[in-house]
């Protein structure tokens, strides 16, 4: 058998025997045709990311002489997963060569913990450990930027696995792999946390803290250690004022940023963060840049009062500073936030909710001003987004629409086709709301040739999901439900997991409504695996409340208390009280956790008002949450909430 090991220092080996290539600029040429399997690399590409210091005439011939020794090596075992033509160059395993990379690839993506397991087993250092190709840069920059994104999954895997064996109980295994992320990331906070969780939880509180300070102790040692084992992306900063250590950090937070792991990613921004402040003279610039980073990712993890905190911090920096265009992007992130605050409209807290919306409208206009003063045109767009958004979330609906039509005929002004799509999808989310589902559906197909025209997949996933809500308020399930359908194929064909989690639970409310509760458990648990695989703490709760209420449909008690136990223990993670809250009193009265009423799609008490931010500005979205859903039944049953 033929393998080839990239995680450590590279290996290609048959039979076990190690196969000795010619040169190292051999092995980094193999190595970045596996991890770009299937996909044709020009002959001139290949020589300069290998052979850059080269002459173009030299660097192309040693090309053909690294291919002839990969194809001739191993009894000429890699011939046929080497593909040449006259221009490009190929790379695909089939059934010659055993991959470490491209398993780990293929487990980390699965949904089955038991996938997830052997993903950790594959991963035990970085790729292509202590190799360097001097004076390739871009190798170099290819080679830092793929160790990021696969030392992101990684770190995400272990924590996925942590979370998993705390919430089945199984605390030996919880520990190990949390250990493991220690060991792999020794100033990890989430590492620490998890350990804190575990030892206290099997009755050793005491030792929760002696293992965060050993945590702490052990990280100065390993420092050295872990450098080398993360690379150039990875590596701690050495002082201070490392800047090129600090841009090494905001780019693994990118990488990981990109595989949805988000809380490495926040934990990556934390230390640049740290070592900016550390510097002398300090750069208040960029600091705040890094803020309205950090900010982004506390709302991706539904940390709320940590993202109002870090917008706080950042507003007093950028006050000080001359650029305008800074603060208003994050007065515009601070109306969002306000917006979506727990005391904003939706809950009980009159005078809370006016005092949020007051403050939420005041940050998003005078973030209009500033850019009108500066000349923004596409940020003055942005802005009006944002106010329509604050008054669709506090129910102040003629505002919103006249906010939502004044950012449609700027995006018209601009020639902006994206952001002229997702202006009228807007349009069509308030008017649903309204209870003018008709009206809705035609924005929404008005929205969806636009989409298309600007490849706009993630827009036309969200449109798809208010075409199908505007078709069960007309009564049209059987179109709505296709709709639905499309939007999860949609989301399935670009990799869009949080959106196709969010498909399956729509399908999941659709057959419990018909009393199709087979379908419905198959489609809510495929939702959940999929949110547990991507680390969605957020919105687990909801999926899992889902997952409850149709396991008592089917008479399966104990089956639904344990769903109700694990959502709590998310809702532990993300720190959202009031979600625990409501999920405590569901578990105090489980016999009354059943599906609510029949409602019309769009009721503000079923539903979640959210949004997802695109490159053109800000989209609306309402989900149905299977957490308001109980929630709401349990209020109309007459229990009070425990929260």
């Amino acid at each position: 058998m033929l393998t080839l090991r990239l995680f450590g220092p590279g290996e290609l080996a048959l039979d076990g025997t190690p196969v000795h290539l010619h040169s190292a600029r051999a092995m980094a040429l193999l190595a970045f045709l596996c991890a770009e399997p299937g996909r044709p690399n020009l002959r001139a590409r290949l020589a300069a990311l290998a052979w850059e210091p080269y002459p173009e005439a030299s660097a192309m011939h040693s090309l053909r002489q690294a291919l002839h020794s990969l194809r001739s090596c191993a009894d000429g075992r890699l011939r046929p997963c080497l593909i040449a033509d006259a221009d490009t160059v190929r790379f695909d395993a089939g059934q010659a060569l055993d991959v470490d990379l491209h398993r780990f690839s293929s487990a980390v993506r699965s949904a089955d913990p038991q996938c997830w397991r052997s993903a950790a087993e594959v991963y035990r250092a970085p790729l292509l450990d202590g190799r360097t190709l001097p004076g390739c840069k871009m190798y170099e920059e290819w080679l830092a930027a793929t160790r990021s994104r696969l030392h992101a999954l990684a770190m995400q895997n272990l924590e996925r696995l942590a979370l998993d064996r705390m919430t089945a109980r199984d605390w030996a295994a919880a520990l190990d792999y949390a250990e493991r992320l220690r060991e792999f990331e020794p100033e990890s906070e989430a590492a620490s946390g998890h350990l804190r969780r575990i030892l206290a939880a099997t009755g050793q509180p005491d030792a929760s803290a002696s293992a965060s300070a050993s945590a702490s102790a052990s990280a100065s040692a390993s420092a050295s250690a872990s450098a080398s084992a993360h690379g150039p992306a990875h590596r701690a900063p050495s002082a201070p004022g490392d800047a090129a250590a600090v841009d090494s950090l905001v780019s693994a937070a990118q990488a990981a940023e990109r595989v949805n792991a988000f809380g490495h990613a926040l934990e990556l921004l934390q230390r640049a963060l740290a070592s900016l402040r550390g510097r002398q003279p300090a750069n208040p610039q960029r600091i705040c840049e890094l803020m309205l980073r950090q900010e982004a990712m506390l709302e991706r993890l539904g940390r709320r009062a940590e993202q109002r905190a870090a917008i706080d911090g950042a507003e007093a920096i950028a006050r000080a500073l001359p650029d305008r265009g800074l603060l208003a992007a994050l007065l515009l992130r601070k109306a969002g936030a306000l917006a979506l605050a727990d005391d904003a409209p939706g809950t009980d807290e009159t005078d809370g909710a006016n005092e949020a919306t007051s403050s939420a409208r005041g940050a998003a206009e005078e973030a209009l001003a500033l850019f009108q003063t500066i000349g923004d045109r596409p940020g003055q767009a942005e802005a009006l987004r944002e106010l329509g958004f604050v008054a669709w979330r506090a129910g102040e609906h003629a505002d919103a629409l006249h906010h939502a039509r004044e950012a449609l005929a700027a995006h018209r002004a601009l020639g902006d086709v994206a952001g002229e799509a997702s202006a009228l999808h807007n349009l069509g989310e308030i008017h649903r709301s309204l209870g003018s589902p008709r009206h809705a559906l035609t924005l929404f197909r008005e929205a969806l040739p636009l989409h298309w025209a600007a490849r706009n997949h993630i827009g036309e996933i969200l449109t798809r999901f208010g075409e199908a809500a505007a078709l069960r308020q007309l009564g049209e399930t059987r179109q709505a439900r296709r709709s639905y359908e499309t939007a999860l194929e949609l989301s399935e064909r670009h990799e869009e997991r949080t959106m196709q989690s969010r498909a399956l639970q729509a399908l999941a409310g659709l057959c419990l409504e018909d009393g199709a509760l087979d379908d419905a458990l198959g489609f809510m648990r495929r939702a959940v695996a999929i949110d547990r695989a991507i680390n969605y703490a957020h919105g687990l709760p909801h999926d899992l409340v889902g997952l409850a209420a149709i396991h008592f449909e089917r008479g399966e008690r104990s089956e639904g208390i344990a769903a109700l136990r694990e959502a709590l223990v998310w809702c532990d993670f993300t720190g959202d009280v009031d979600a625990a809250g409501a999920v405590q009193a569901l578990l105090d009265h489980p016999g009354r956790v059943r599906r609510a009423p029949p409602h019309a799609p769009g009721d503000p008490g079923n539903c979640v008002r959210s949004h997802l931010p695109l490159p053109e500005g800000k989209v609306y979205c309402q989900f149905e949450s299977p957490l308001a859903l109980a929630h709401a039944g349990q209020a109309q049953a007459g229990v009070p909430s425990s929260g």
